[in-house]
């Protein structure tokens, strides 16, 4: 994905009236476009967690038909993005507090050992494209950062360091399995319970490009970044307790 893609669309009153449709790209399939914009509004909550999906309605906005948003809803499916039931509606899915801390857990074990062991093995090129994506993300901030092309461009922060790490398969796994997490960021960002920040980039930056392998700080400013989104969920759901499957250990 391309994160400086510019993005734009209109917002109306009722679930799908309200759906932003965003401009469609030339040669992009109508699967993938429909793709696109329905993650889209389901990740800034145009198409909040519970509200319907109506394939019908969905392809008369996008003057596409209803073959490729059928399509596209295989694949938010395969994300966990919508929940589909054979001979009854399709709902945007509920983020499930369980599988949201597995994919915390996931984050916490496997991303300080990628970067430390990118550490004094980084290439010049690879430098360049962080100290890049760095100053995207830097910019987005002091603009008061567009929320979607923010996430995204993080999100590509870490694919570029899978990538050199020849972790990207496991980049593709853990990038699925975390899907609850980057939900739960969108309505924390969305709502300013956290503000955008390129501080932990930055850190990370620092570590490979001095070649310092402090296994303590790669850690406590990867665990910094998530913690920040997690200290903040018992807010989230006790304002939007309509947007979560809680799990046993939650009161």
């Amino acid at each position: 994905m391309n994160a400086v893609t510019i993005l734009e669309g209109q917002k109306s009153d009722s679930t799908t009236d309200s759906l932003v449709v965003l401009p469609r790209m030339e040669g992009e399939t109508g699967s993938a476009y429909a793709y696109r914009v329905l993650e889209y509004n389901i990740l800034m909550l145009h198409m909040a967690p519970g509200a319907w999906v109506r394939e019908r309605l969905i392809a008369d906005k996008l003057a596409v038909s209803r073959t490729p948003v059928h399509e596209a809803i295989g694949l938010l499916r395969d994300r966990r993005l919508v929940d589909v039931a054979p001979q009854s509606a399709t709902h945007v899915s509920l983020i499930d507090i369980d599988t949201l801390r597995q994919g915390i857990f996931l984050r916490s074990v496997v991303e300080p050992v990628v970067v430390s062991q990118l550490v004094g093995n980084v290439s010049s090129e690879l430098l360049q494209k962080l100290a890049a994506n760095i100053r995207v993300q830097k910019q987005l901030v002091e603009s008061s950062a567009d929320i979607y092309l923010y996430t995204q461009v993080t999100s590509e922060f870490w694919e570029l360091l899978y990538v050199a790490a020849h972790k990207d398969y496991l980049w593709e796994l853990l990038y699925q399995a975390t899907v609850p997490l980057e939900r739960l960021r969108y309505i924390l960002l969305l709502n300013k319970l956290v503000e955008p920040n390129t501080q932990y980039c930055q850190q990370l930056y620092k570590y490979l490009y001095l070649g310092n392998n402090d296994t303590i700080g790669i850690n406590q400013a990867i665990q910094a970044e998530i913690n920040s989104s997690i200290q903040e969920l018992d807010v989230v759901m006790e304002r939007f307790p309509q947007y979560f499957i809680k799990d046993a250990t939650v009161a």
